[in-house]
């Protein structure tokens, strides 16, 4: 979408408009990037203070939203059009996706 608004891209796909879920479009666990790199600290900062470990650990905002819904939320604060195309649903996509963050809250002290 960022890519779209700022004319990298010519054109947002959006997979699908028939999905089985009340808004029949995809929905998905966005997150921030600062809250992404904010998660991604506090992963080193734990594996620092710990003995050495693989750790893999879920980061999201745990709201699901509908696709369509995030692009009018970026389209609302400049009132511009992100170009945007419904195309069909990809056979590898999930009608909802987001992850589950409770290792992350348990090992990080976080809400992400």
């Amino acid at each position: 979408m960022s890519q779209v608004a700022v004319g990298s891209r010519t054109q947002l796909k959006v997979f699908g408009d028939d999905w089985p879920n009340p808004n029949v479009k995809g929905v998905r666990d966005y997150i921030h990037l600062m809250d992404l790199a904010e998660g991604h600290r506090a992963a080193l900062d734990f594996l620092l203070a710990e003995a050495l470990q693989l750790l893999t650990l879920n980061l999201r905002s745990g709201h699901g939203q509908p696709v369509l819904k995030l692009l009018q939320a970026m389209e609302a604060p400049s009132d511009s059009f992100i170009s945007h195309a419904i195309t069909d649903r990809r056979s590898s996509d999930d009608a909802i996706s987001f992850a589950d963050s409770i290792q992350s809250a348990q090992y990080l002290n976080a809400d992400t």
